[in-house]
């Protein structure tokens, strides 16, 4: 059963930072982790015409916000919808 978001929550797939696509390991800790990745699922409380039309665009969020959660092996970034900065 896939994942649904409720309320003005969304998820998102974080893109993978820079030292991760190359190849060289880095540890976590010195990771810049991306402010952008791709809207999921969304909940039904949106008000935002912008981010109801989001899913399965890219989007930029504020830096250190959201709540990562993982679910059936796939990494979520949970947002809220005013957290979302931009639908590119």
């Amino acid at each position: 059963m896939p994942i649904q978001a409720t309320n003005d929550f969304v998820f998102v797939i974080r893109e993978k930072a820079e030292s991760e696509k190359s190849g060289i390991i880095i540890p976590d800790q010195g990771l810049e982790k991306p402010n952008q990745g791709t809207v999921f699922t969304l909940g039904d409380l949106i008000q935002d015409k912008n981010i109801k039309k989001a899913k399965n665009k890219k989007c930029l969020f504020f830096k250190g916000t959201g709540f990562p959660i993982e679910y059936d092996g796939i990494e979520y970034l949970v947002l809220t919808s005013n957290q979302i900065i931009a639908i590119l």
